[in-house]
């Protein structure tokens, strides 16, 4: 599995490979048919030549065998009659006399006569056959004369015409390897000269998916300048959305902040007039009726929390438009968290513990001045102690402690060169006893195996699964589509993370066969690391589970725990769960 990169894919089949490939195989085909061709043609026809040469001598022949022999031959006539032969060419005689045989040389003798061309010599027809004499093929005629009382046979060497076959075909053989050669040569200069444009595409394809716009092909006379110039049109028009699109949001960016900024000041002055009619409300009850009391407190709560929202959308919009740098003050602790418990409503459910005044009981918080003094940024400040706070009333239990410490404190850092203010947030939740502390930070149970397989699993999901899966398909769907550089999910990583997970879920799947949880008897921190991917995977509708049985069990019954329940009530603004993420029995 390969992680996404600029670099251009590699085709698993190369296209200049195959093409390359598909001329050498033209050539090759070729070359080998025109030297088939050329050198049986030239082998029949040179067959045929030699053999109507050797027919037309042997007639001649038997023609000068019948004028120069007398009517009653002797020895000595038909030595004359050799000898007259060999003068007319290359080839060897044997006169058959019935009773005595005469040759022209050592090498013929009358077992080269076989009994075939007997046969049609005795017919009184020529014939001829392909013999082979002294190691040499030969092509051997044979005729009668004298009405069948004698019959001579020639015999004509074929050794030097086969060798000039033999050459031919060597040449013809060079021939096809230089033209194999040559045509491997420019098949890979014209597939190269074919595959360059598509290559150019394919790297332009990549820079735009990574956010270059700009990227345009050179553009031709032929098809592949068709090509490039419907991608640079394609190009064209997207930059154009892409730019509309951005300037879109930077519309909404502007008309948030300001929008903000300008309900900043009413709604301050709204807190400022909530909080005084309480005042006058607290030191005159009997002014107005307890019905009206409870209302003003239900204003002033609520003017509270549009404030903190307006608040927290000028911040939003900040962050998006990276202008909110931090701005480092002095911040009087003990007056700042007197008038944050107030500014939330936790008066009842949340005290105070600060240096020198011990604890304020909930219901009683004021804010003394002195005390410590933090430098730090004071909407980061607040956002952090808010989310602490509210996280503790909302999984944990009243009362809340806030607790200010000055000085070294055991286990949290110190800064060089000062000293630091501590900020603690405690709940009154049951919390832990001491043997569950015990195992909390022990989160690889049993034997040295079992911790082992519990850490490599553990490793495996965090950084292989995220890597090749999760990585791809969030990054893509969600942080690719609302992060600062809002753009379009680059399909190619799409595809690869859905395949990735595939292979993933199969693993997952044969260990849920195997075992009773994935690393082993127990539950361990594999299987949380497991199922933290595959919710948020799960959540964006994008897990598989009809095609894997053993996991979607798995997982199931481990999302069916108490204490995964709560997960499944969490959800992100800008998506809705799939169907089967809150599901049990999905």
């Amino acid at each position: 599995m390969v992680a996404q990169s600029r670099r251009v894919p590699r085709p698993r089949h190369s296209l200049l490979r195959r093409m390359a490939l598909m001329f050498v195989i033209a050539v090759v085909i070729t070359a080998l048919a025109l030297s088939i061709s050329a050198y049986f043609i030239t082998r029949t026809a040179q067959e045929n030549e030699a053999l109507e040469k050797a027919l037309s001598q042997s007639r001649f022949n038997l023609f000068l065998a019948d004028s120069m022999l007398p009517v009653e031959p002797e020895g000595v006539d038909y030595d004359r009659l050799i000898d007259a032969f060999k003068i007319r060419g290359d080839f060897a005689t044997l006169v058959d006399a019935r009773d005595q045989t005469y040759v022209s040389g050592p090498d013929v003798n009358r077992t080269l006569v076989t009994e075939q061309l007997a046969a049609k010599v005795a017919e009184g027809r020529i014939g001829y056959q392909t013999i082979a004499m002294a190691g040499e093929p030969t092509l051997a005629v044979g005729g009668q004369v004298r009405s069948g009382r004698l019959a001579i046979y020639f015999f004509y060497p074929q050794g030097q015409r086969l060798a000039e076959l033999a050459r031919l075909r060597n040449i013809l053989l060079i021939a096809g390897s230089v033209l194999t050669v040559l045509g491997a040569v420019a098949g890979f200069l014209v597939a190269r000269g074919l595959v360059r444009p598509i290559r150019q595409a394919s790297r332009a394809a990549v820079q735009m998916s990574h956010g270059d716009l700009d990227i345009r092909l050179p553009v031709g006379s032929d098809e592949f300048g068709v090509l490039a110039s419907s991608f640079n049109r394609m190009a064209g028009n997207l930059q154009a959305k892409v730019l509309d699109l951005e300037a879109g949001q930077a519309r909404e960016r502007r008309f948030v902040a300001d929008v903000a900024h300008e309900l900043r000041t009413p709604v301050s002055a709204l807190v400022g007039e909530a909080s005084l009619l309480q005042a006058k409300l607290a030191a005159d009850p009997a002014a107005a009726s307890s019905e009206v009391g409870h209302l003003v407190g239900m204003v002033n709560t609520d003017i509270a929390r549009l404030r903190q929202l307006v608040d927290d959308l000028l911040e939003i919009s900040r962050l998006e438009a990276r202008a909110a740098e931090p701005l480092v003050e002095p911040v009087e602790v003990a007056t700042f968290l007197g008038q944050l418990v107030r500014a939330h409503g936790w008066s009842e459910n949340v005290r105070t513990v600060l240096p020198g005044l011990g604890a304020t009981p909930p219901g009683s918080v004021s804010a003394p001045h002195g005390g410590p003094v933090a430098q730090a940024d004071r909407r980061r400040l607040e956002r952090i102690i808010v989310n602490l706070v509210e996280n503790a009333l909302q999984h944990g239990a009243a009362p809340v402690t806030i607790e200010v410490r000055s000085g070294p404190v055991q286990g949290l850092h110190e800064p060089e060169g000062g000293s630091a203010v501590h900020v603690l947030v405690t709940d009154s939740g049951p919390g832990l006893n001491e043997a569950q502390c015990a195992r909390l930070f022990q989160p690889f149970p049993g034997d040295a195996a079992a911790r082992a397989e519990a850490r490599r699993l553990t490793e495996w999901f965090h950084r292989k699964f995220y890597e090749e899966v999760t990585s791809y398909l969030v990054d893509e769907k969600v942080f690719r589509r609302f992060g600062p550089q809002s753009a379009s999910p680059n399909m190619e990583a799409m595809r690869a993370g859905h395949e990735n997970l595939r292979y993933h879920l199969g693993y997952i799947g044969h260990l849920a066969e195997t075992r009773s949880w994935l690393a082993g008897d127990a539950i361990s921190f594999a299987d949380l690391a497991a199922a933290a991917h595959l919710s948020a995977l799960d959540y964006l509708g994008e897990v598989p589970w009809e095609e894997h049985e053993a996991a979607k069990n798995w997982y199931a019954l481990l999302k069916s725990r108490p204490s995964f329940r709560p997960l499944l009530l969490d959800r992100v603004a800008g998506f809705s769960p799939s169907g089967t993420y809150a599901d049990l029995d999905f």
